[in-house]
Protein backbone atom coordinates (compact mmCIF):
# COMPACT_ATOMS: atom_id res chain seq x y z
CA UNK A 1 0.00 0.00 0.00
CA UNK A 2 1.17 3.73 -0.59
CA UNK A 3 1.11 6.21 2.05
CA UNK A 4 -0.16 8.79 -0.52
CA UNK A 5 -2.76 9.24 -1.16
CA UNK A 6 -3.99 8.29 1.93
CA UNK A 7 -6.25 5.54 2.75
CA UNK A 8 -10.09 6.32 3.24
CA UNK A 9 -12.21 4.46 5.00
CA UNK A 10 -16.25 5.19 5.73
CA UNK A 11 -19.25 3.42 6.44
CA UNK A 12 -21.62 1.51 4.11
CA UNK A 13 -23.97 -0.22 6.63
CA UNK A 14 -25.27 -0.85 10.53
CA UNK A 15 -26.52 -4.07 10.89
CA UNK A 16 -27.85 -6.23 13.17
CA UNK A 17 -24.58 -8.06 13.60
CA UNK A 18 -22.26 -6.05 11.52
CA UNK A 19 -20.33 -2.67 11.02
CA UNK A 20 -19.48 -2.89 6.83
CA UNK A 21 -17.10 -0.32 6.18
CA UNK A 22 -15.38 0.33 2.57
CA UNK A 23 -12.00 0.77 2.49
CA UNK A 24 -9.78 2.54 -0.29
CA UNK A 25 -5.94 2.26 -0.74
CA UNK A 26 -3.70 3.28 -3.70
CA UNK A 27 -0.89 0.16 -4.10
CA UNK A 28 1.79 0.28 -6.82
CA UNK A 29 1.40 -2.59 -9.41
CA UNK A 30 -2.27 -3.53 -9.22
CA UNK A 31 -1.59 -6.91 -11.27
CA UNK A 32 -4.74 -9.19 -10.01
CA UNK A 33 -2.16 -11.29 -7.93
CA UNK A 34 -0.86 -8.23 -6.25
CA UNK A 35 -4.64 -6.94 -5.67
CA UNK A 36 -5.51 -10.10 -3.83
CA UNK A 37 -2.77 -10.54 -1.71
CA UNK A 38 -2.19 -6.34 -0.51
CA UNK A 39 -6.32 -7.19 0.02
CA UNK A 40 -6.11 -9.85 2.19
CA UNK A 41 -3.07 -8.75 4.13
CA UNK A 42 -4.88 -4.96 4.99
CA UNK A 43 -7.82 -7.57 6.21
CA UNK A 44 -5.60 -9.31 8.44
CA UNK A 45 -3.86 -6.05 9.73
CA UNK A 46 -7.87 -4.23 10.69
CA UNK A 47 -8.46 -7.35 12.46
CA UNK A 48 -5.31 -7.51 14.10
CA UNK A 49 -5.68 -3.86 15.23
CA UNK A 50 -9.06 -4.47 16.76
CA UNK A 51 -8.02 -7.19 18.84
CA UNK A 52 -5.15 -4.42 20.23
CA UNK A 53 -7.69 -1.89 20.65
CA UNK A 54 -10.50 -4.61 22.49
CA UNK A 55 -12.99 -4.04 19.16
CA UNK A 56 -14.71 -7.78 19.17
CA UNK A 57 -17.15 -8.83 16.27
CA UNK A 58 -20.16 -9.91 17.10
CA UNK A 59 -22.15 -13.08 16.57
CA UNK A 60 -25.71 -13.51 15.41
CA UNK A 61 -26.95 -15.54 18.37
CA UNK A 62 -30.74 -16.57 17.77
CA UNK A 63 -32.65 -18.14 21.50
CA UNK A 64 -35.33 -20.51 20.10
CA UNK A 65 -38.26 -21.93 22.42
CA UNK A 66 -41.62 -24.22 22.11
CA UNK A 67 -42.00 -27.63 21.76
CA UNK A 68 -40.57 -30.06 19.52
CA UNK A 69 -42.48 -33.76 19.02
CA UNK A 70 -40.77 -36.47 17.13
CA UNK A 71 -42.30 -39.35 15.80
CA UNK A 72 -40.98 -43.09 14.67
CA UNK A 73 -41.36 -43.75 10.99
CA UNK A 74 -43.57 -46.91 10.55
CA UNK A 75 -42.14 -50.34 11.59
CA UNK A 76 -38.78 -48.57 13.57
CA UNK A 77 -38.44 -48.62 17.26
CA UNK A 78 -39.06 -44.75 19.00
CA UNK A 79 -35.64 -43.03 20.11
CA UNK A 80 -37.67 -41.55 22.74
CA UNK A 81 -39.19 -44.03 26.30
CA UNK A 82 -42.86 -43.69 26.34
Amino acid sequence: MRDRPRATVRVEELGDSALVLMARFWIDDPARANVLRIRSEFIERVSERFAEEGIEMPYPQRELSGNIETHAAPGQASLVDE
